[in-house]
Formats: C-alpha cells, structure tokens, sequence
C-alpha cells in the first residue's frame, strides 16, 4: 500500500475493548486537554487522569465502561524523571486504593518532546533503547517511549494540515498563528495524522512499518531527527502518538504492513 492511500483504507473501532491503559506524560495542559478529548470525546473510553499537584480527575464513558485510560505526569517535566519509580509506583498505589484498579502488567506510554533545549541526545537515546515495549512495567525499563519532534503541538498541526514537514517558526506560535484548535480534532483528523505520520516515515525513508517492530523504528528516526537538526537547526514535524491508536487496534487498515 503506498502512504497516500493509508488515510481511506483506516478504520476506527471505537467499540473495541482495551483494559487499562496507562499514557505517562510531561506536560499539564496540553497532553492532558488532547488525549482527554480523544479517549474520552472521540473513543468514548473512560479517562482517568491526575496532574502534579491535583487531585484526580474522572471522565466517564457512555458506552464503555470496562476500559479505562490513565494519564499521569512523572513527578517533573524532565524526561529524567520517568526513572523515579518510587514516584510511579506512589501513584499506582493511590490508583489502587481509590479505584481498585491494579497497573501493574498493563500497557504504558509514555509521550515526551523531542525538545533539543530540555534533553540531551544520550539521556534519550538511552531510554528509547529501554522503553520498548508497552508491557511488563515491574520497572522503569519497560514500556514503549513516544517523541514529538519537536513537541506535542506537532500532533495537533498534523490534525489539520498535510504534507508539513517544516516550521519556521515555534509551534505554539504556529499553532496559534492557525488557529488548529485541539476541540476541533475529530475521526478524520485522527486519519489524517497518522497519514502524516507515515508521509514523514517516508521522507525519512522508512520503507516498511510493522507495529512490532516500533522499537527499531524509533531509533532509526531518532538518528534522523538529530542529524537533521544538526545541519538545519529544526526538526522535521513529526508526532508518534498515533502509534498508540494503532498498537491498541483502534485504528487499523487491510494491509498487514506499508
């Protein structure tokens, strides 16, 4: 299948049953007003999420009532900080008691930006080699690391524009400057990121994509990313958060592979 034909061979199954599911993220605003909307608005999964220094919030599901979606903030905004396990597993404890809900052997995400100023090369290629794998989270080494390159607003640009491979400007400001409003995304907006998704897995010449094998992939774009920062001072526009919609089968296409 060639990337221009993902977007009308998706679907979405908004009915599918996924458990729990835990997305662990940097920011306090925006993630949290994003993947609210999605889960919640759009999936109609109940949400359950807990900012730092707020008490937890629940998002109820008219329809879906046997999966849940939790999203957490590490106990600051550096990426560092996904290793303070004591942190996580505090929070998992609170969880428990309140919700009788256990997380542990549960998927985990965890969504970050590729911010050249925030984090080194090496603290992240470090934790893109171990968290790979959205399973088994007995300890920090575990789970699947998901980059915006080069932060969370390159998800909502893909929303609503194609082909944008380039800002020249601060996506905040680019954001604003259009006026891409998270409340507007919507199911074709969600086809049309991970469109843009592959288009850039395509510049980058990633020829072939297998849910499976994310963890490769996510090294290899790295790699890229960073080389190309290096000769033009930006990164390409890229969000992997449509990774997670795909890897948990709400959306998913007739070809095994791209």
């Amino acid at each position: 299948m060639e990337y221009q034909d993902i977007r009308k061979h998706l679907k979405i199954n908004k009915q599918k049953s996924i458990g729990e599911v835990i997305l662990i993220v940097e920011g306090e605003k925006d993630e949290f007003m994003l993947l609210e909307k999605i889960f919640n608005n759009i999936f109609d999964y109940n949400v359950i999420s807990k900012r730092r220094n707020e008490e937890f919030k629940e998002l109820v599901s008219s329809n879906n009532s046997n999966s849940r979606v939790i999203i957490l903030n590490t106990k600051n905004s550096n990426i560092g900080s996904i290793k303070n396990t004591n942190y996580r597993d505090k929070l998992f404890e609170m969880i428990y008691l309140k919700y009788n809900i256990d997380l542990k052997n549960k998927r985990v995400y965890y969504i970050w930006d590729r911010d050249f100023e925030s984090n080194t090369y090496e603290e992240v290629n470090n934790l893109i080699l171990s968290l790979k794998n959205p399973f088994d989270n007995d300890n920090y080494e575990s789970g699947l690391l998901l980059l915006n390159y080069p932060s969370i607003e390159a998800y909502t640009i893909t929303n609503f524009e194609e082909n944008k491979l380039l800002l020249d400007m601060k996506a905040k400001k680019y954001l604003k400057l259009k006026k891409y409003d998270i409340k507007n995304i919507k199911e074709e907006t969600i086809k049309r990121a991970v469109k843009e998704m592959f288009n850039t897995f395509k510049y980058f010449k990633i020829n072939e994509f297998l849910i499976d094998n994310i963890a490769s992939v996510n090294k290899e774009i790295l790699d890229k990313e960073e080389k190309f920062y290096k000769n033009n001072q930006t990164y390409v526009l890229l969000s992997l958060i449509s990774v997670i919609f795909l890897d948990l089968g709400l959306l998913t296409w007739n070809e095994k592979n791209i």
